[in-house]
C-alpha cells in the first residue's frame, strides 16, 4: 500500500509542473529578467497578472484550510501565532 502511495503522490506532483496558476505563483517571486516567455505574459499587464494570482491565492487558501481536519486546523492556529 505505501508504494500505491508514494506513486500516487509522485503523479501528483509531476502533474503540477504544467499547471498555470503554479507557474504564475512562481512568477510571483521571479524578478521580470528571468521569467519564462509565457503567451499570457505578453498580452497582459504583470501588475494585472500578479493581481489575478493574489485573488485566486486568497480564494484557494480559506476553501483549501476549512477541508482539513481539526487537528491540522489547531496546529494552524499555533502557527499564525508564532509569525506575529
Amino acid at each position: 500500500m505505501p508504494v500505491l502511495y508514494g506513486v500516487l503522490m509522485y503523479m501528483g506532483f509531476a502533474s503540477l509542473r504544467g499547471m498555470q496558476f503554479i507557474d504564475r505563483v512562481g512568477i510571483l517571486f521571479m524578478p521580470p529578467k528571468y521569467q519564462p516567455d509565457h503567451i499570457y505574459l505578453r498580452h497582459v499587464p504583470l501588475r494585472k497578472v500578479h493581481l489575478f494570482t493574489m485573488i485566486q491565492v486568497g480564494t484557494f487558501l480559506p476553501l483549501h484550510l476549512d477541508t482539513m481536519p481539526q487537528s491540522v486546523q489547531s496546529g494552524r492556529v499555533f502557527l499564525i501565532a508564532c509569525t506575529d
